[in-house]
């Protein structure tokens, strides 16, 4: 079994539609103009927009990109982990949490500690 999809239902449903695919580049493969639902790709996940009434505050969406940088324009609360990656978190036009992080490039800690180390932003 795989998951195949995540619905979110969406206020404005052309807005979002644009806002998905022209802000986190996410690729239309599916789109209904008569029942407002599209489906976009999102790794090997997809992610599927409905017209309805958005219930944000449940769902957190996470994605990981190669590079952070083409997208902190989108927030300003970006944090280190330390487990070993760097994330930006905002929201979607409906309100819905979304994450986006990258790895980093960090070795295991010398001094005897578990995790890792901290690094500067």
């Amino acid at each position: 079994m795989k998951l195949h999809f995540v619905e979110l239902r969406v206020n404005d449903w052309p807005a979002s539609l644009a806002w998905y695919r022209d802000v986190l580049k996410l690729q239309l493969l599916l789109r209904d103009d008569v029942h407002e639902f599209a489906l976009l790709a999102a790794g090997d996940v997809r992610l599927a927009l409905k017209r309805g009434s958005p219930t944000p505050g449940g769902v957190l969406l996470a994605w990981q990109v190669e590079q952070l940088a083409p997208y902190r324009h989108l927030s300003s609360d970006e944090k280190v982990s330390a487990e070993g990656y760097r994330r930006l978190r905002f929201r979607d036009p409906d309100g819905y949490d979304l994450v986006l992080f990258e790895q980093l490039d960090v070795g295991p800690r010398t001094d005897g500690e578990t995790g890792y180390a901290d690094r500067a932003l």
